[in-house]
C-alpha cells in the first residue's frame, strides 16, 4: 500500500484544517471541494490496497481450574455470650414552652401582568441543500485551461517552474490581476494564492480556479486573455 502518498494527503488535509481555523472556521465553496478530493484520493489509496490473507488467531483465556472440595472441618460449638444489661433510659426532660407565633401581615395583591401578544408563526421554507459543484466545465471554460506547448525559446523561458505565486507577479500586475479576474476582493486573491501554493498538481488547483471563474466570468472576451495568462502562470507552480 501506499502508505506515503496516504501520509501526504493527510498533511494535506490537515494543513486544509488548519487554514480553515485560521480564517474563523468560514468553510469556502473551493475549499470544501478540495477537502472533498482529497478524501477521494485517499479512499482510492485504501481501496485498492493489497490486503493480507493472514488472519490472527483468536485469543482464548484458559479456563479457570476447577476448585477443589475441601474437606468437611468439624464444627466448633460456641457457647453464646451473655447479653448486657440495658442501662436504665434516662429521663427526658420536658420540653419548654414556645411562644406563639405572631401572624405575619398579608402581603398586598399585585395585578397580574398582561401576557404580551406572541408573534404569529411564520411558515416555513423549504431550503435547498448546496451542490457540491463537481459538474463538468463547460467549453468556454475548458479552453482556459488549455495550455499551449512551448517550441520557441522565448516561451519555454516564459514557462519555467514558479516556486511562489505571491512573488511571481509584480505590483501593477496583481492589482489588475485582483481587480479584473477577483472582483476586486484582494482577501480572496490572498488566500487563492496561499491555498495554491500548498497544492502538489494542477488538476488539484483547477477546481479553485474553476470555482472563481465561473463567479467572475472568466470567460469573457475583456478577461479571457488574462485568465489565460493568470492560469498559464499557476501551472507553473507545479512543474
Amino acid at each position: 500500500m501506499k502508505l506515503t502518498k496516504a501520509q501526504k494527503i493527510l498533511k494535506k488535509i490537515n494543513a486544509l484544517l488548519q487554514s480553515t481555523e485560521n480564517n474563523g472556521e468560514k468553510l469556502l465553496p473551493m475549499e470544501r471541494d478540495l477537502m472533498l478530493n482529497y478524501l477521494r484520493q485517499l479512499y482510492d489509496i485504501f481501496l485498492h490496497a493489497e490486503v493480507s490473507s493472514e488472519s490472527q488467531g483468536m485469543l482464548f483465556s484458559s479456563p479457570a481450574e476447577e476448585q477443589r472440595p475441601q474437606k468437611d472441618k468439624p464444627l466448633r460449638t460456641t457457647t453464646p455470650e451473655p447479653a448486657p444489661e440495658k442501662k436504665a433510659a434516662k429521663l427526658k426532660e420536658s420540653p419548654k414552652p414556645e411562644p406563639e407565633p405572631q401572624p405575619e401581615p398579608e402581603p398586598e395583591p399585585q395585578p397580574e401582568p398582561e401576557p404580551e401578544p406572541q408573534p404569529e408563526p411564520q411558515p416555513k421554507t423549504a431550503t435547498t441543500p448546496h451542490k457540491a459543484q463537481n459538474s463538468p466545465m463547460s467549453e468556454e471554460l475548458q479552453e482556459l485551461f488549455e495550455l499551449p506547448v512551448a517550441k520557441e525559446l522565448s516561451e519555454k523561458l516564459s514557462a519555467l517552474p514558479v516556486n511562489d505565486l505571491s512573488k511571481a507577479m509584480g505590483l501593477n500586475e496583481k492589482i489588475f490581476t485582483i481587480k479584473e479576474l477577483f472582483g476586486d476582493e484582494q482577501e480572496l486573491f490572498n488566500k487563492t494564492i496561499d491555498q495554491l501554493n500548498k497544492l502538489s498538481s494542477f488538476d488539484e488547483a483547477k477546481l479553485i480556479l474553476a470555482q472563481i471563474a465561473q463567479r467572475f466570468a472568466w470567460t469573457d472576451k475583456k478577461k479571457k486573455k488574462k485568465a489565460k495568462n493568470f492560469i498559464k502562470l499557476v501551472s507553473r507552480r507545479y512543474k
